[in-house]
């Protein structure tokens, strides 16, 4: 388990960054440090986006954090989960050596968690979409239904499931997210379970 106050989260943009900030200080009572890492999307290789993403966590490996969380979505990556995120880290950690011979292989493997939303930040929100629907109920459908949305566009399913015109990520995602239920969630979504299990 994680130490959420000596913790630095590398996410992919500003609704994750508030989503997580927010969601975090609201069941655990602790403000983190979160800083954006690189643009991502489908049409990112894993190759750049590690290669890209080692300036980044370079400076707080020599920080005084203890651990530092990379949040990414897959999206349309057809690689699966375990192999990209073992390849990504891979990746970072040789970009890494390249300007830092001194960071050692087990630092980085004892200070690096990876996590993959499977398929975005969006499927984490319709893992507890009930509990969102609840929160909100003038913004959704009757009918919204729980099931496991795990690798299908959850952009596209969550905006498929609102009964207003529109679904604006920056300000509507961090307040669903906030709206979730962790120990629901979890069941919902293996992706979802492998962030809780950082810190629970």
């Amino acid at each position: 388990m994680i130490d959420l106050q000596k913790t630095v989260f590398v996410v992919d943009g500003m609704t994750e960054i508030e989503a997580i900030r927010s969601k975090i200080q609201k069941e655990k009572g602790i403000t983190v440090r979160i800083v954006k890492g690189i643009c991502n999307g489908e049409d990112v290789d894993p190759k750049t986006y590690g290669t890209l993403l080692a300036p980044k966590i370079l400076p707080l490996l020599s920080s005084n954090c203890k651990h530092i969380v990379i949040i990414l979505d897959k999206e349309k990556r057809k690689t699966e989960i375990s192999k990209l995120k073992e390849f990504i880290k891979s990746e970072v950690y040789k970009n890494i050596k390249v300007l830092d011979k001194n960071i050692s292989k087990d630092a980085f493997n004892e200070s690096i968690n990876l996590i993959i939303a499977d398929i975005m930040f969006e499927n984490w929100i319709l893992s507890d979409i009930l509990s969102v629907r609840e929160k909100y109920p003038n913004e959704f459908k009757k009918d919204v239904q729980q099931i496991c949305f795990e690798g299908r566009s959850g952009s596209a399913l969550l905006k498929s499931l609102l009964s207003k015109k529109s679904y604006n990520k920056v300000i509507d995602g961090p307040k669903y997210f906030k709206a979730i239920n962790f120990n629901i969630g979890k069941r919902n979504s293996n992706s979802f379970n492998s962030f809780i299990e950082l810190f629970e």
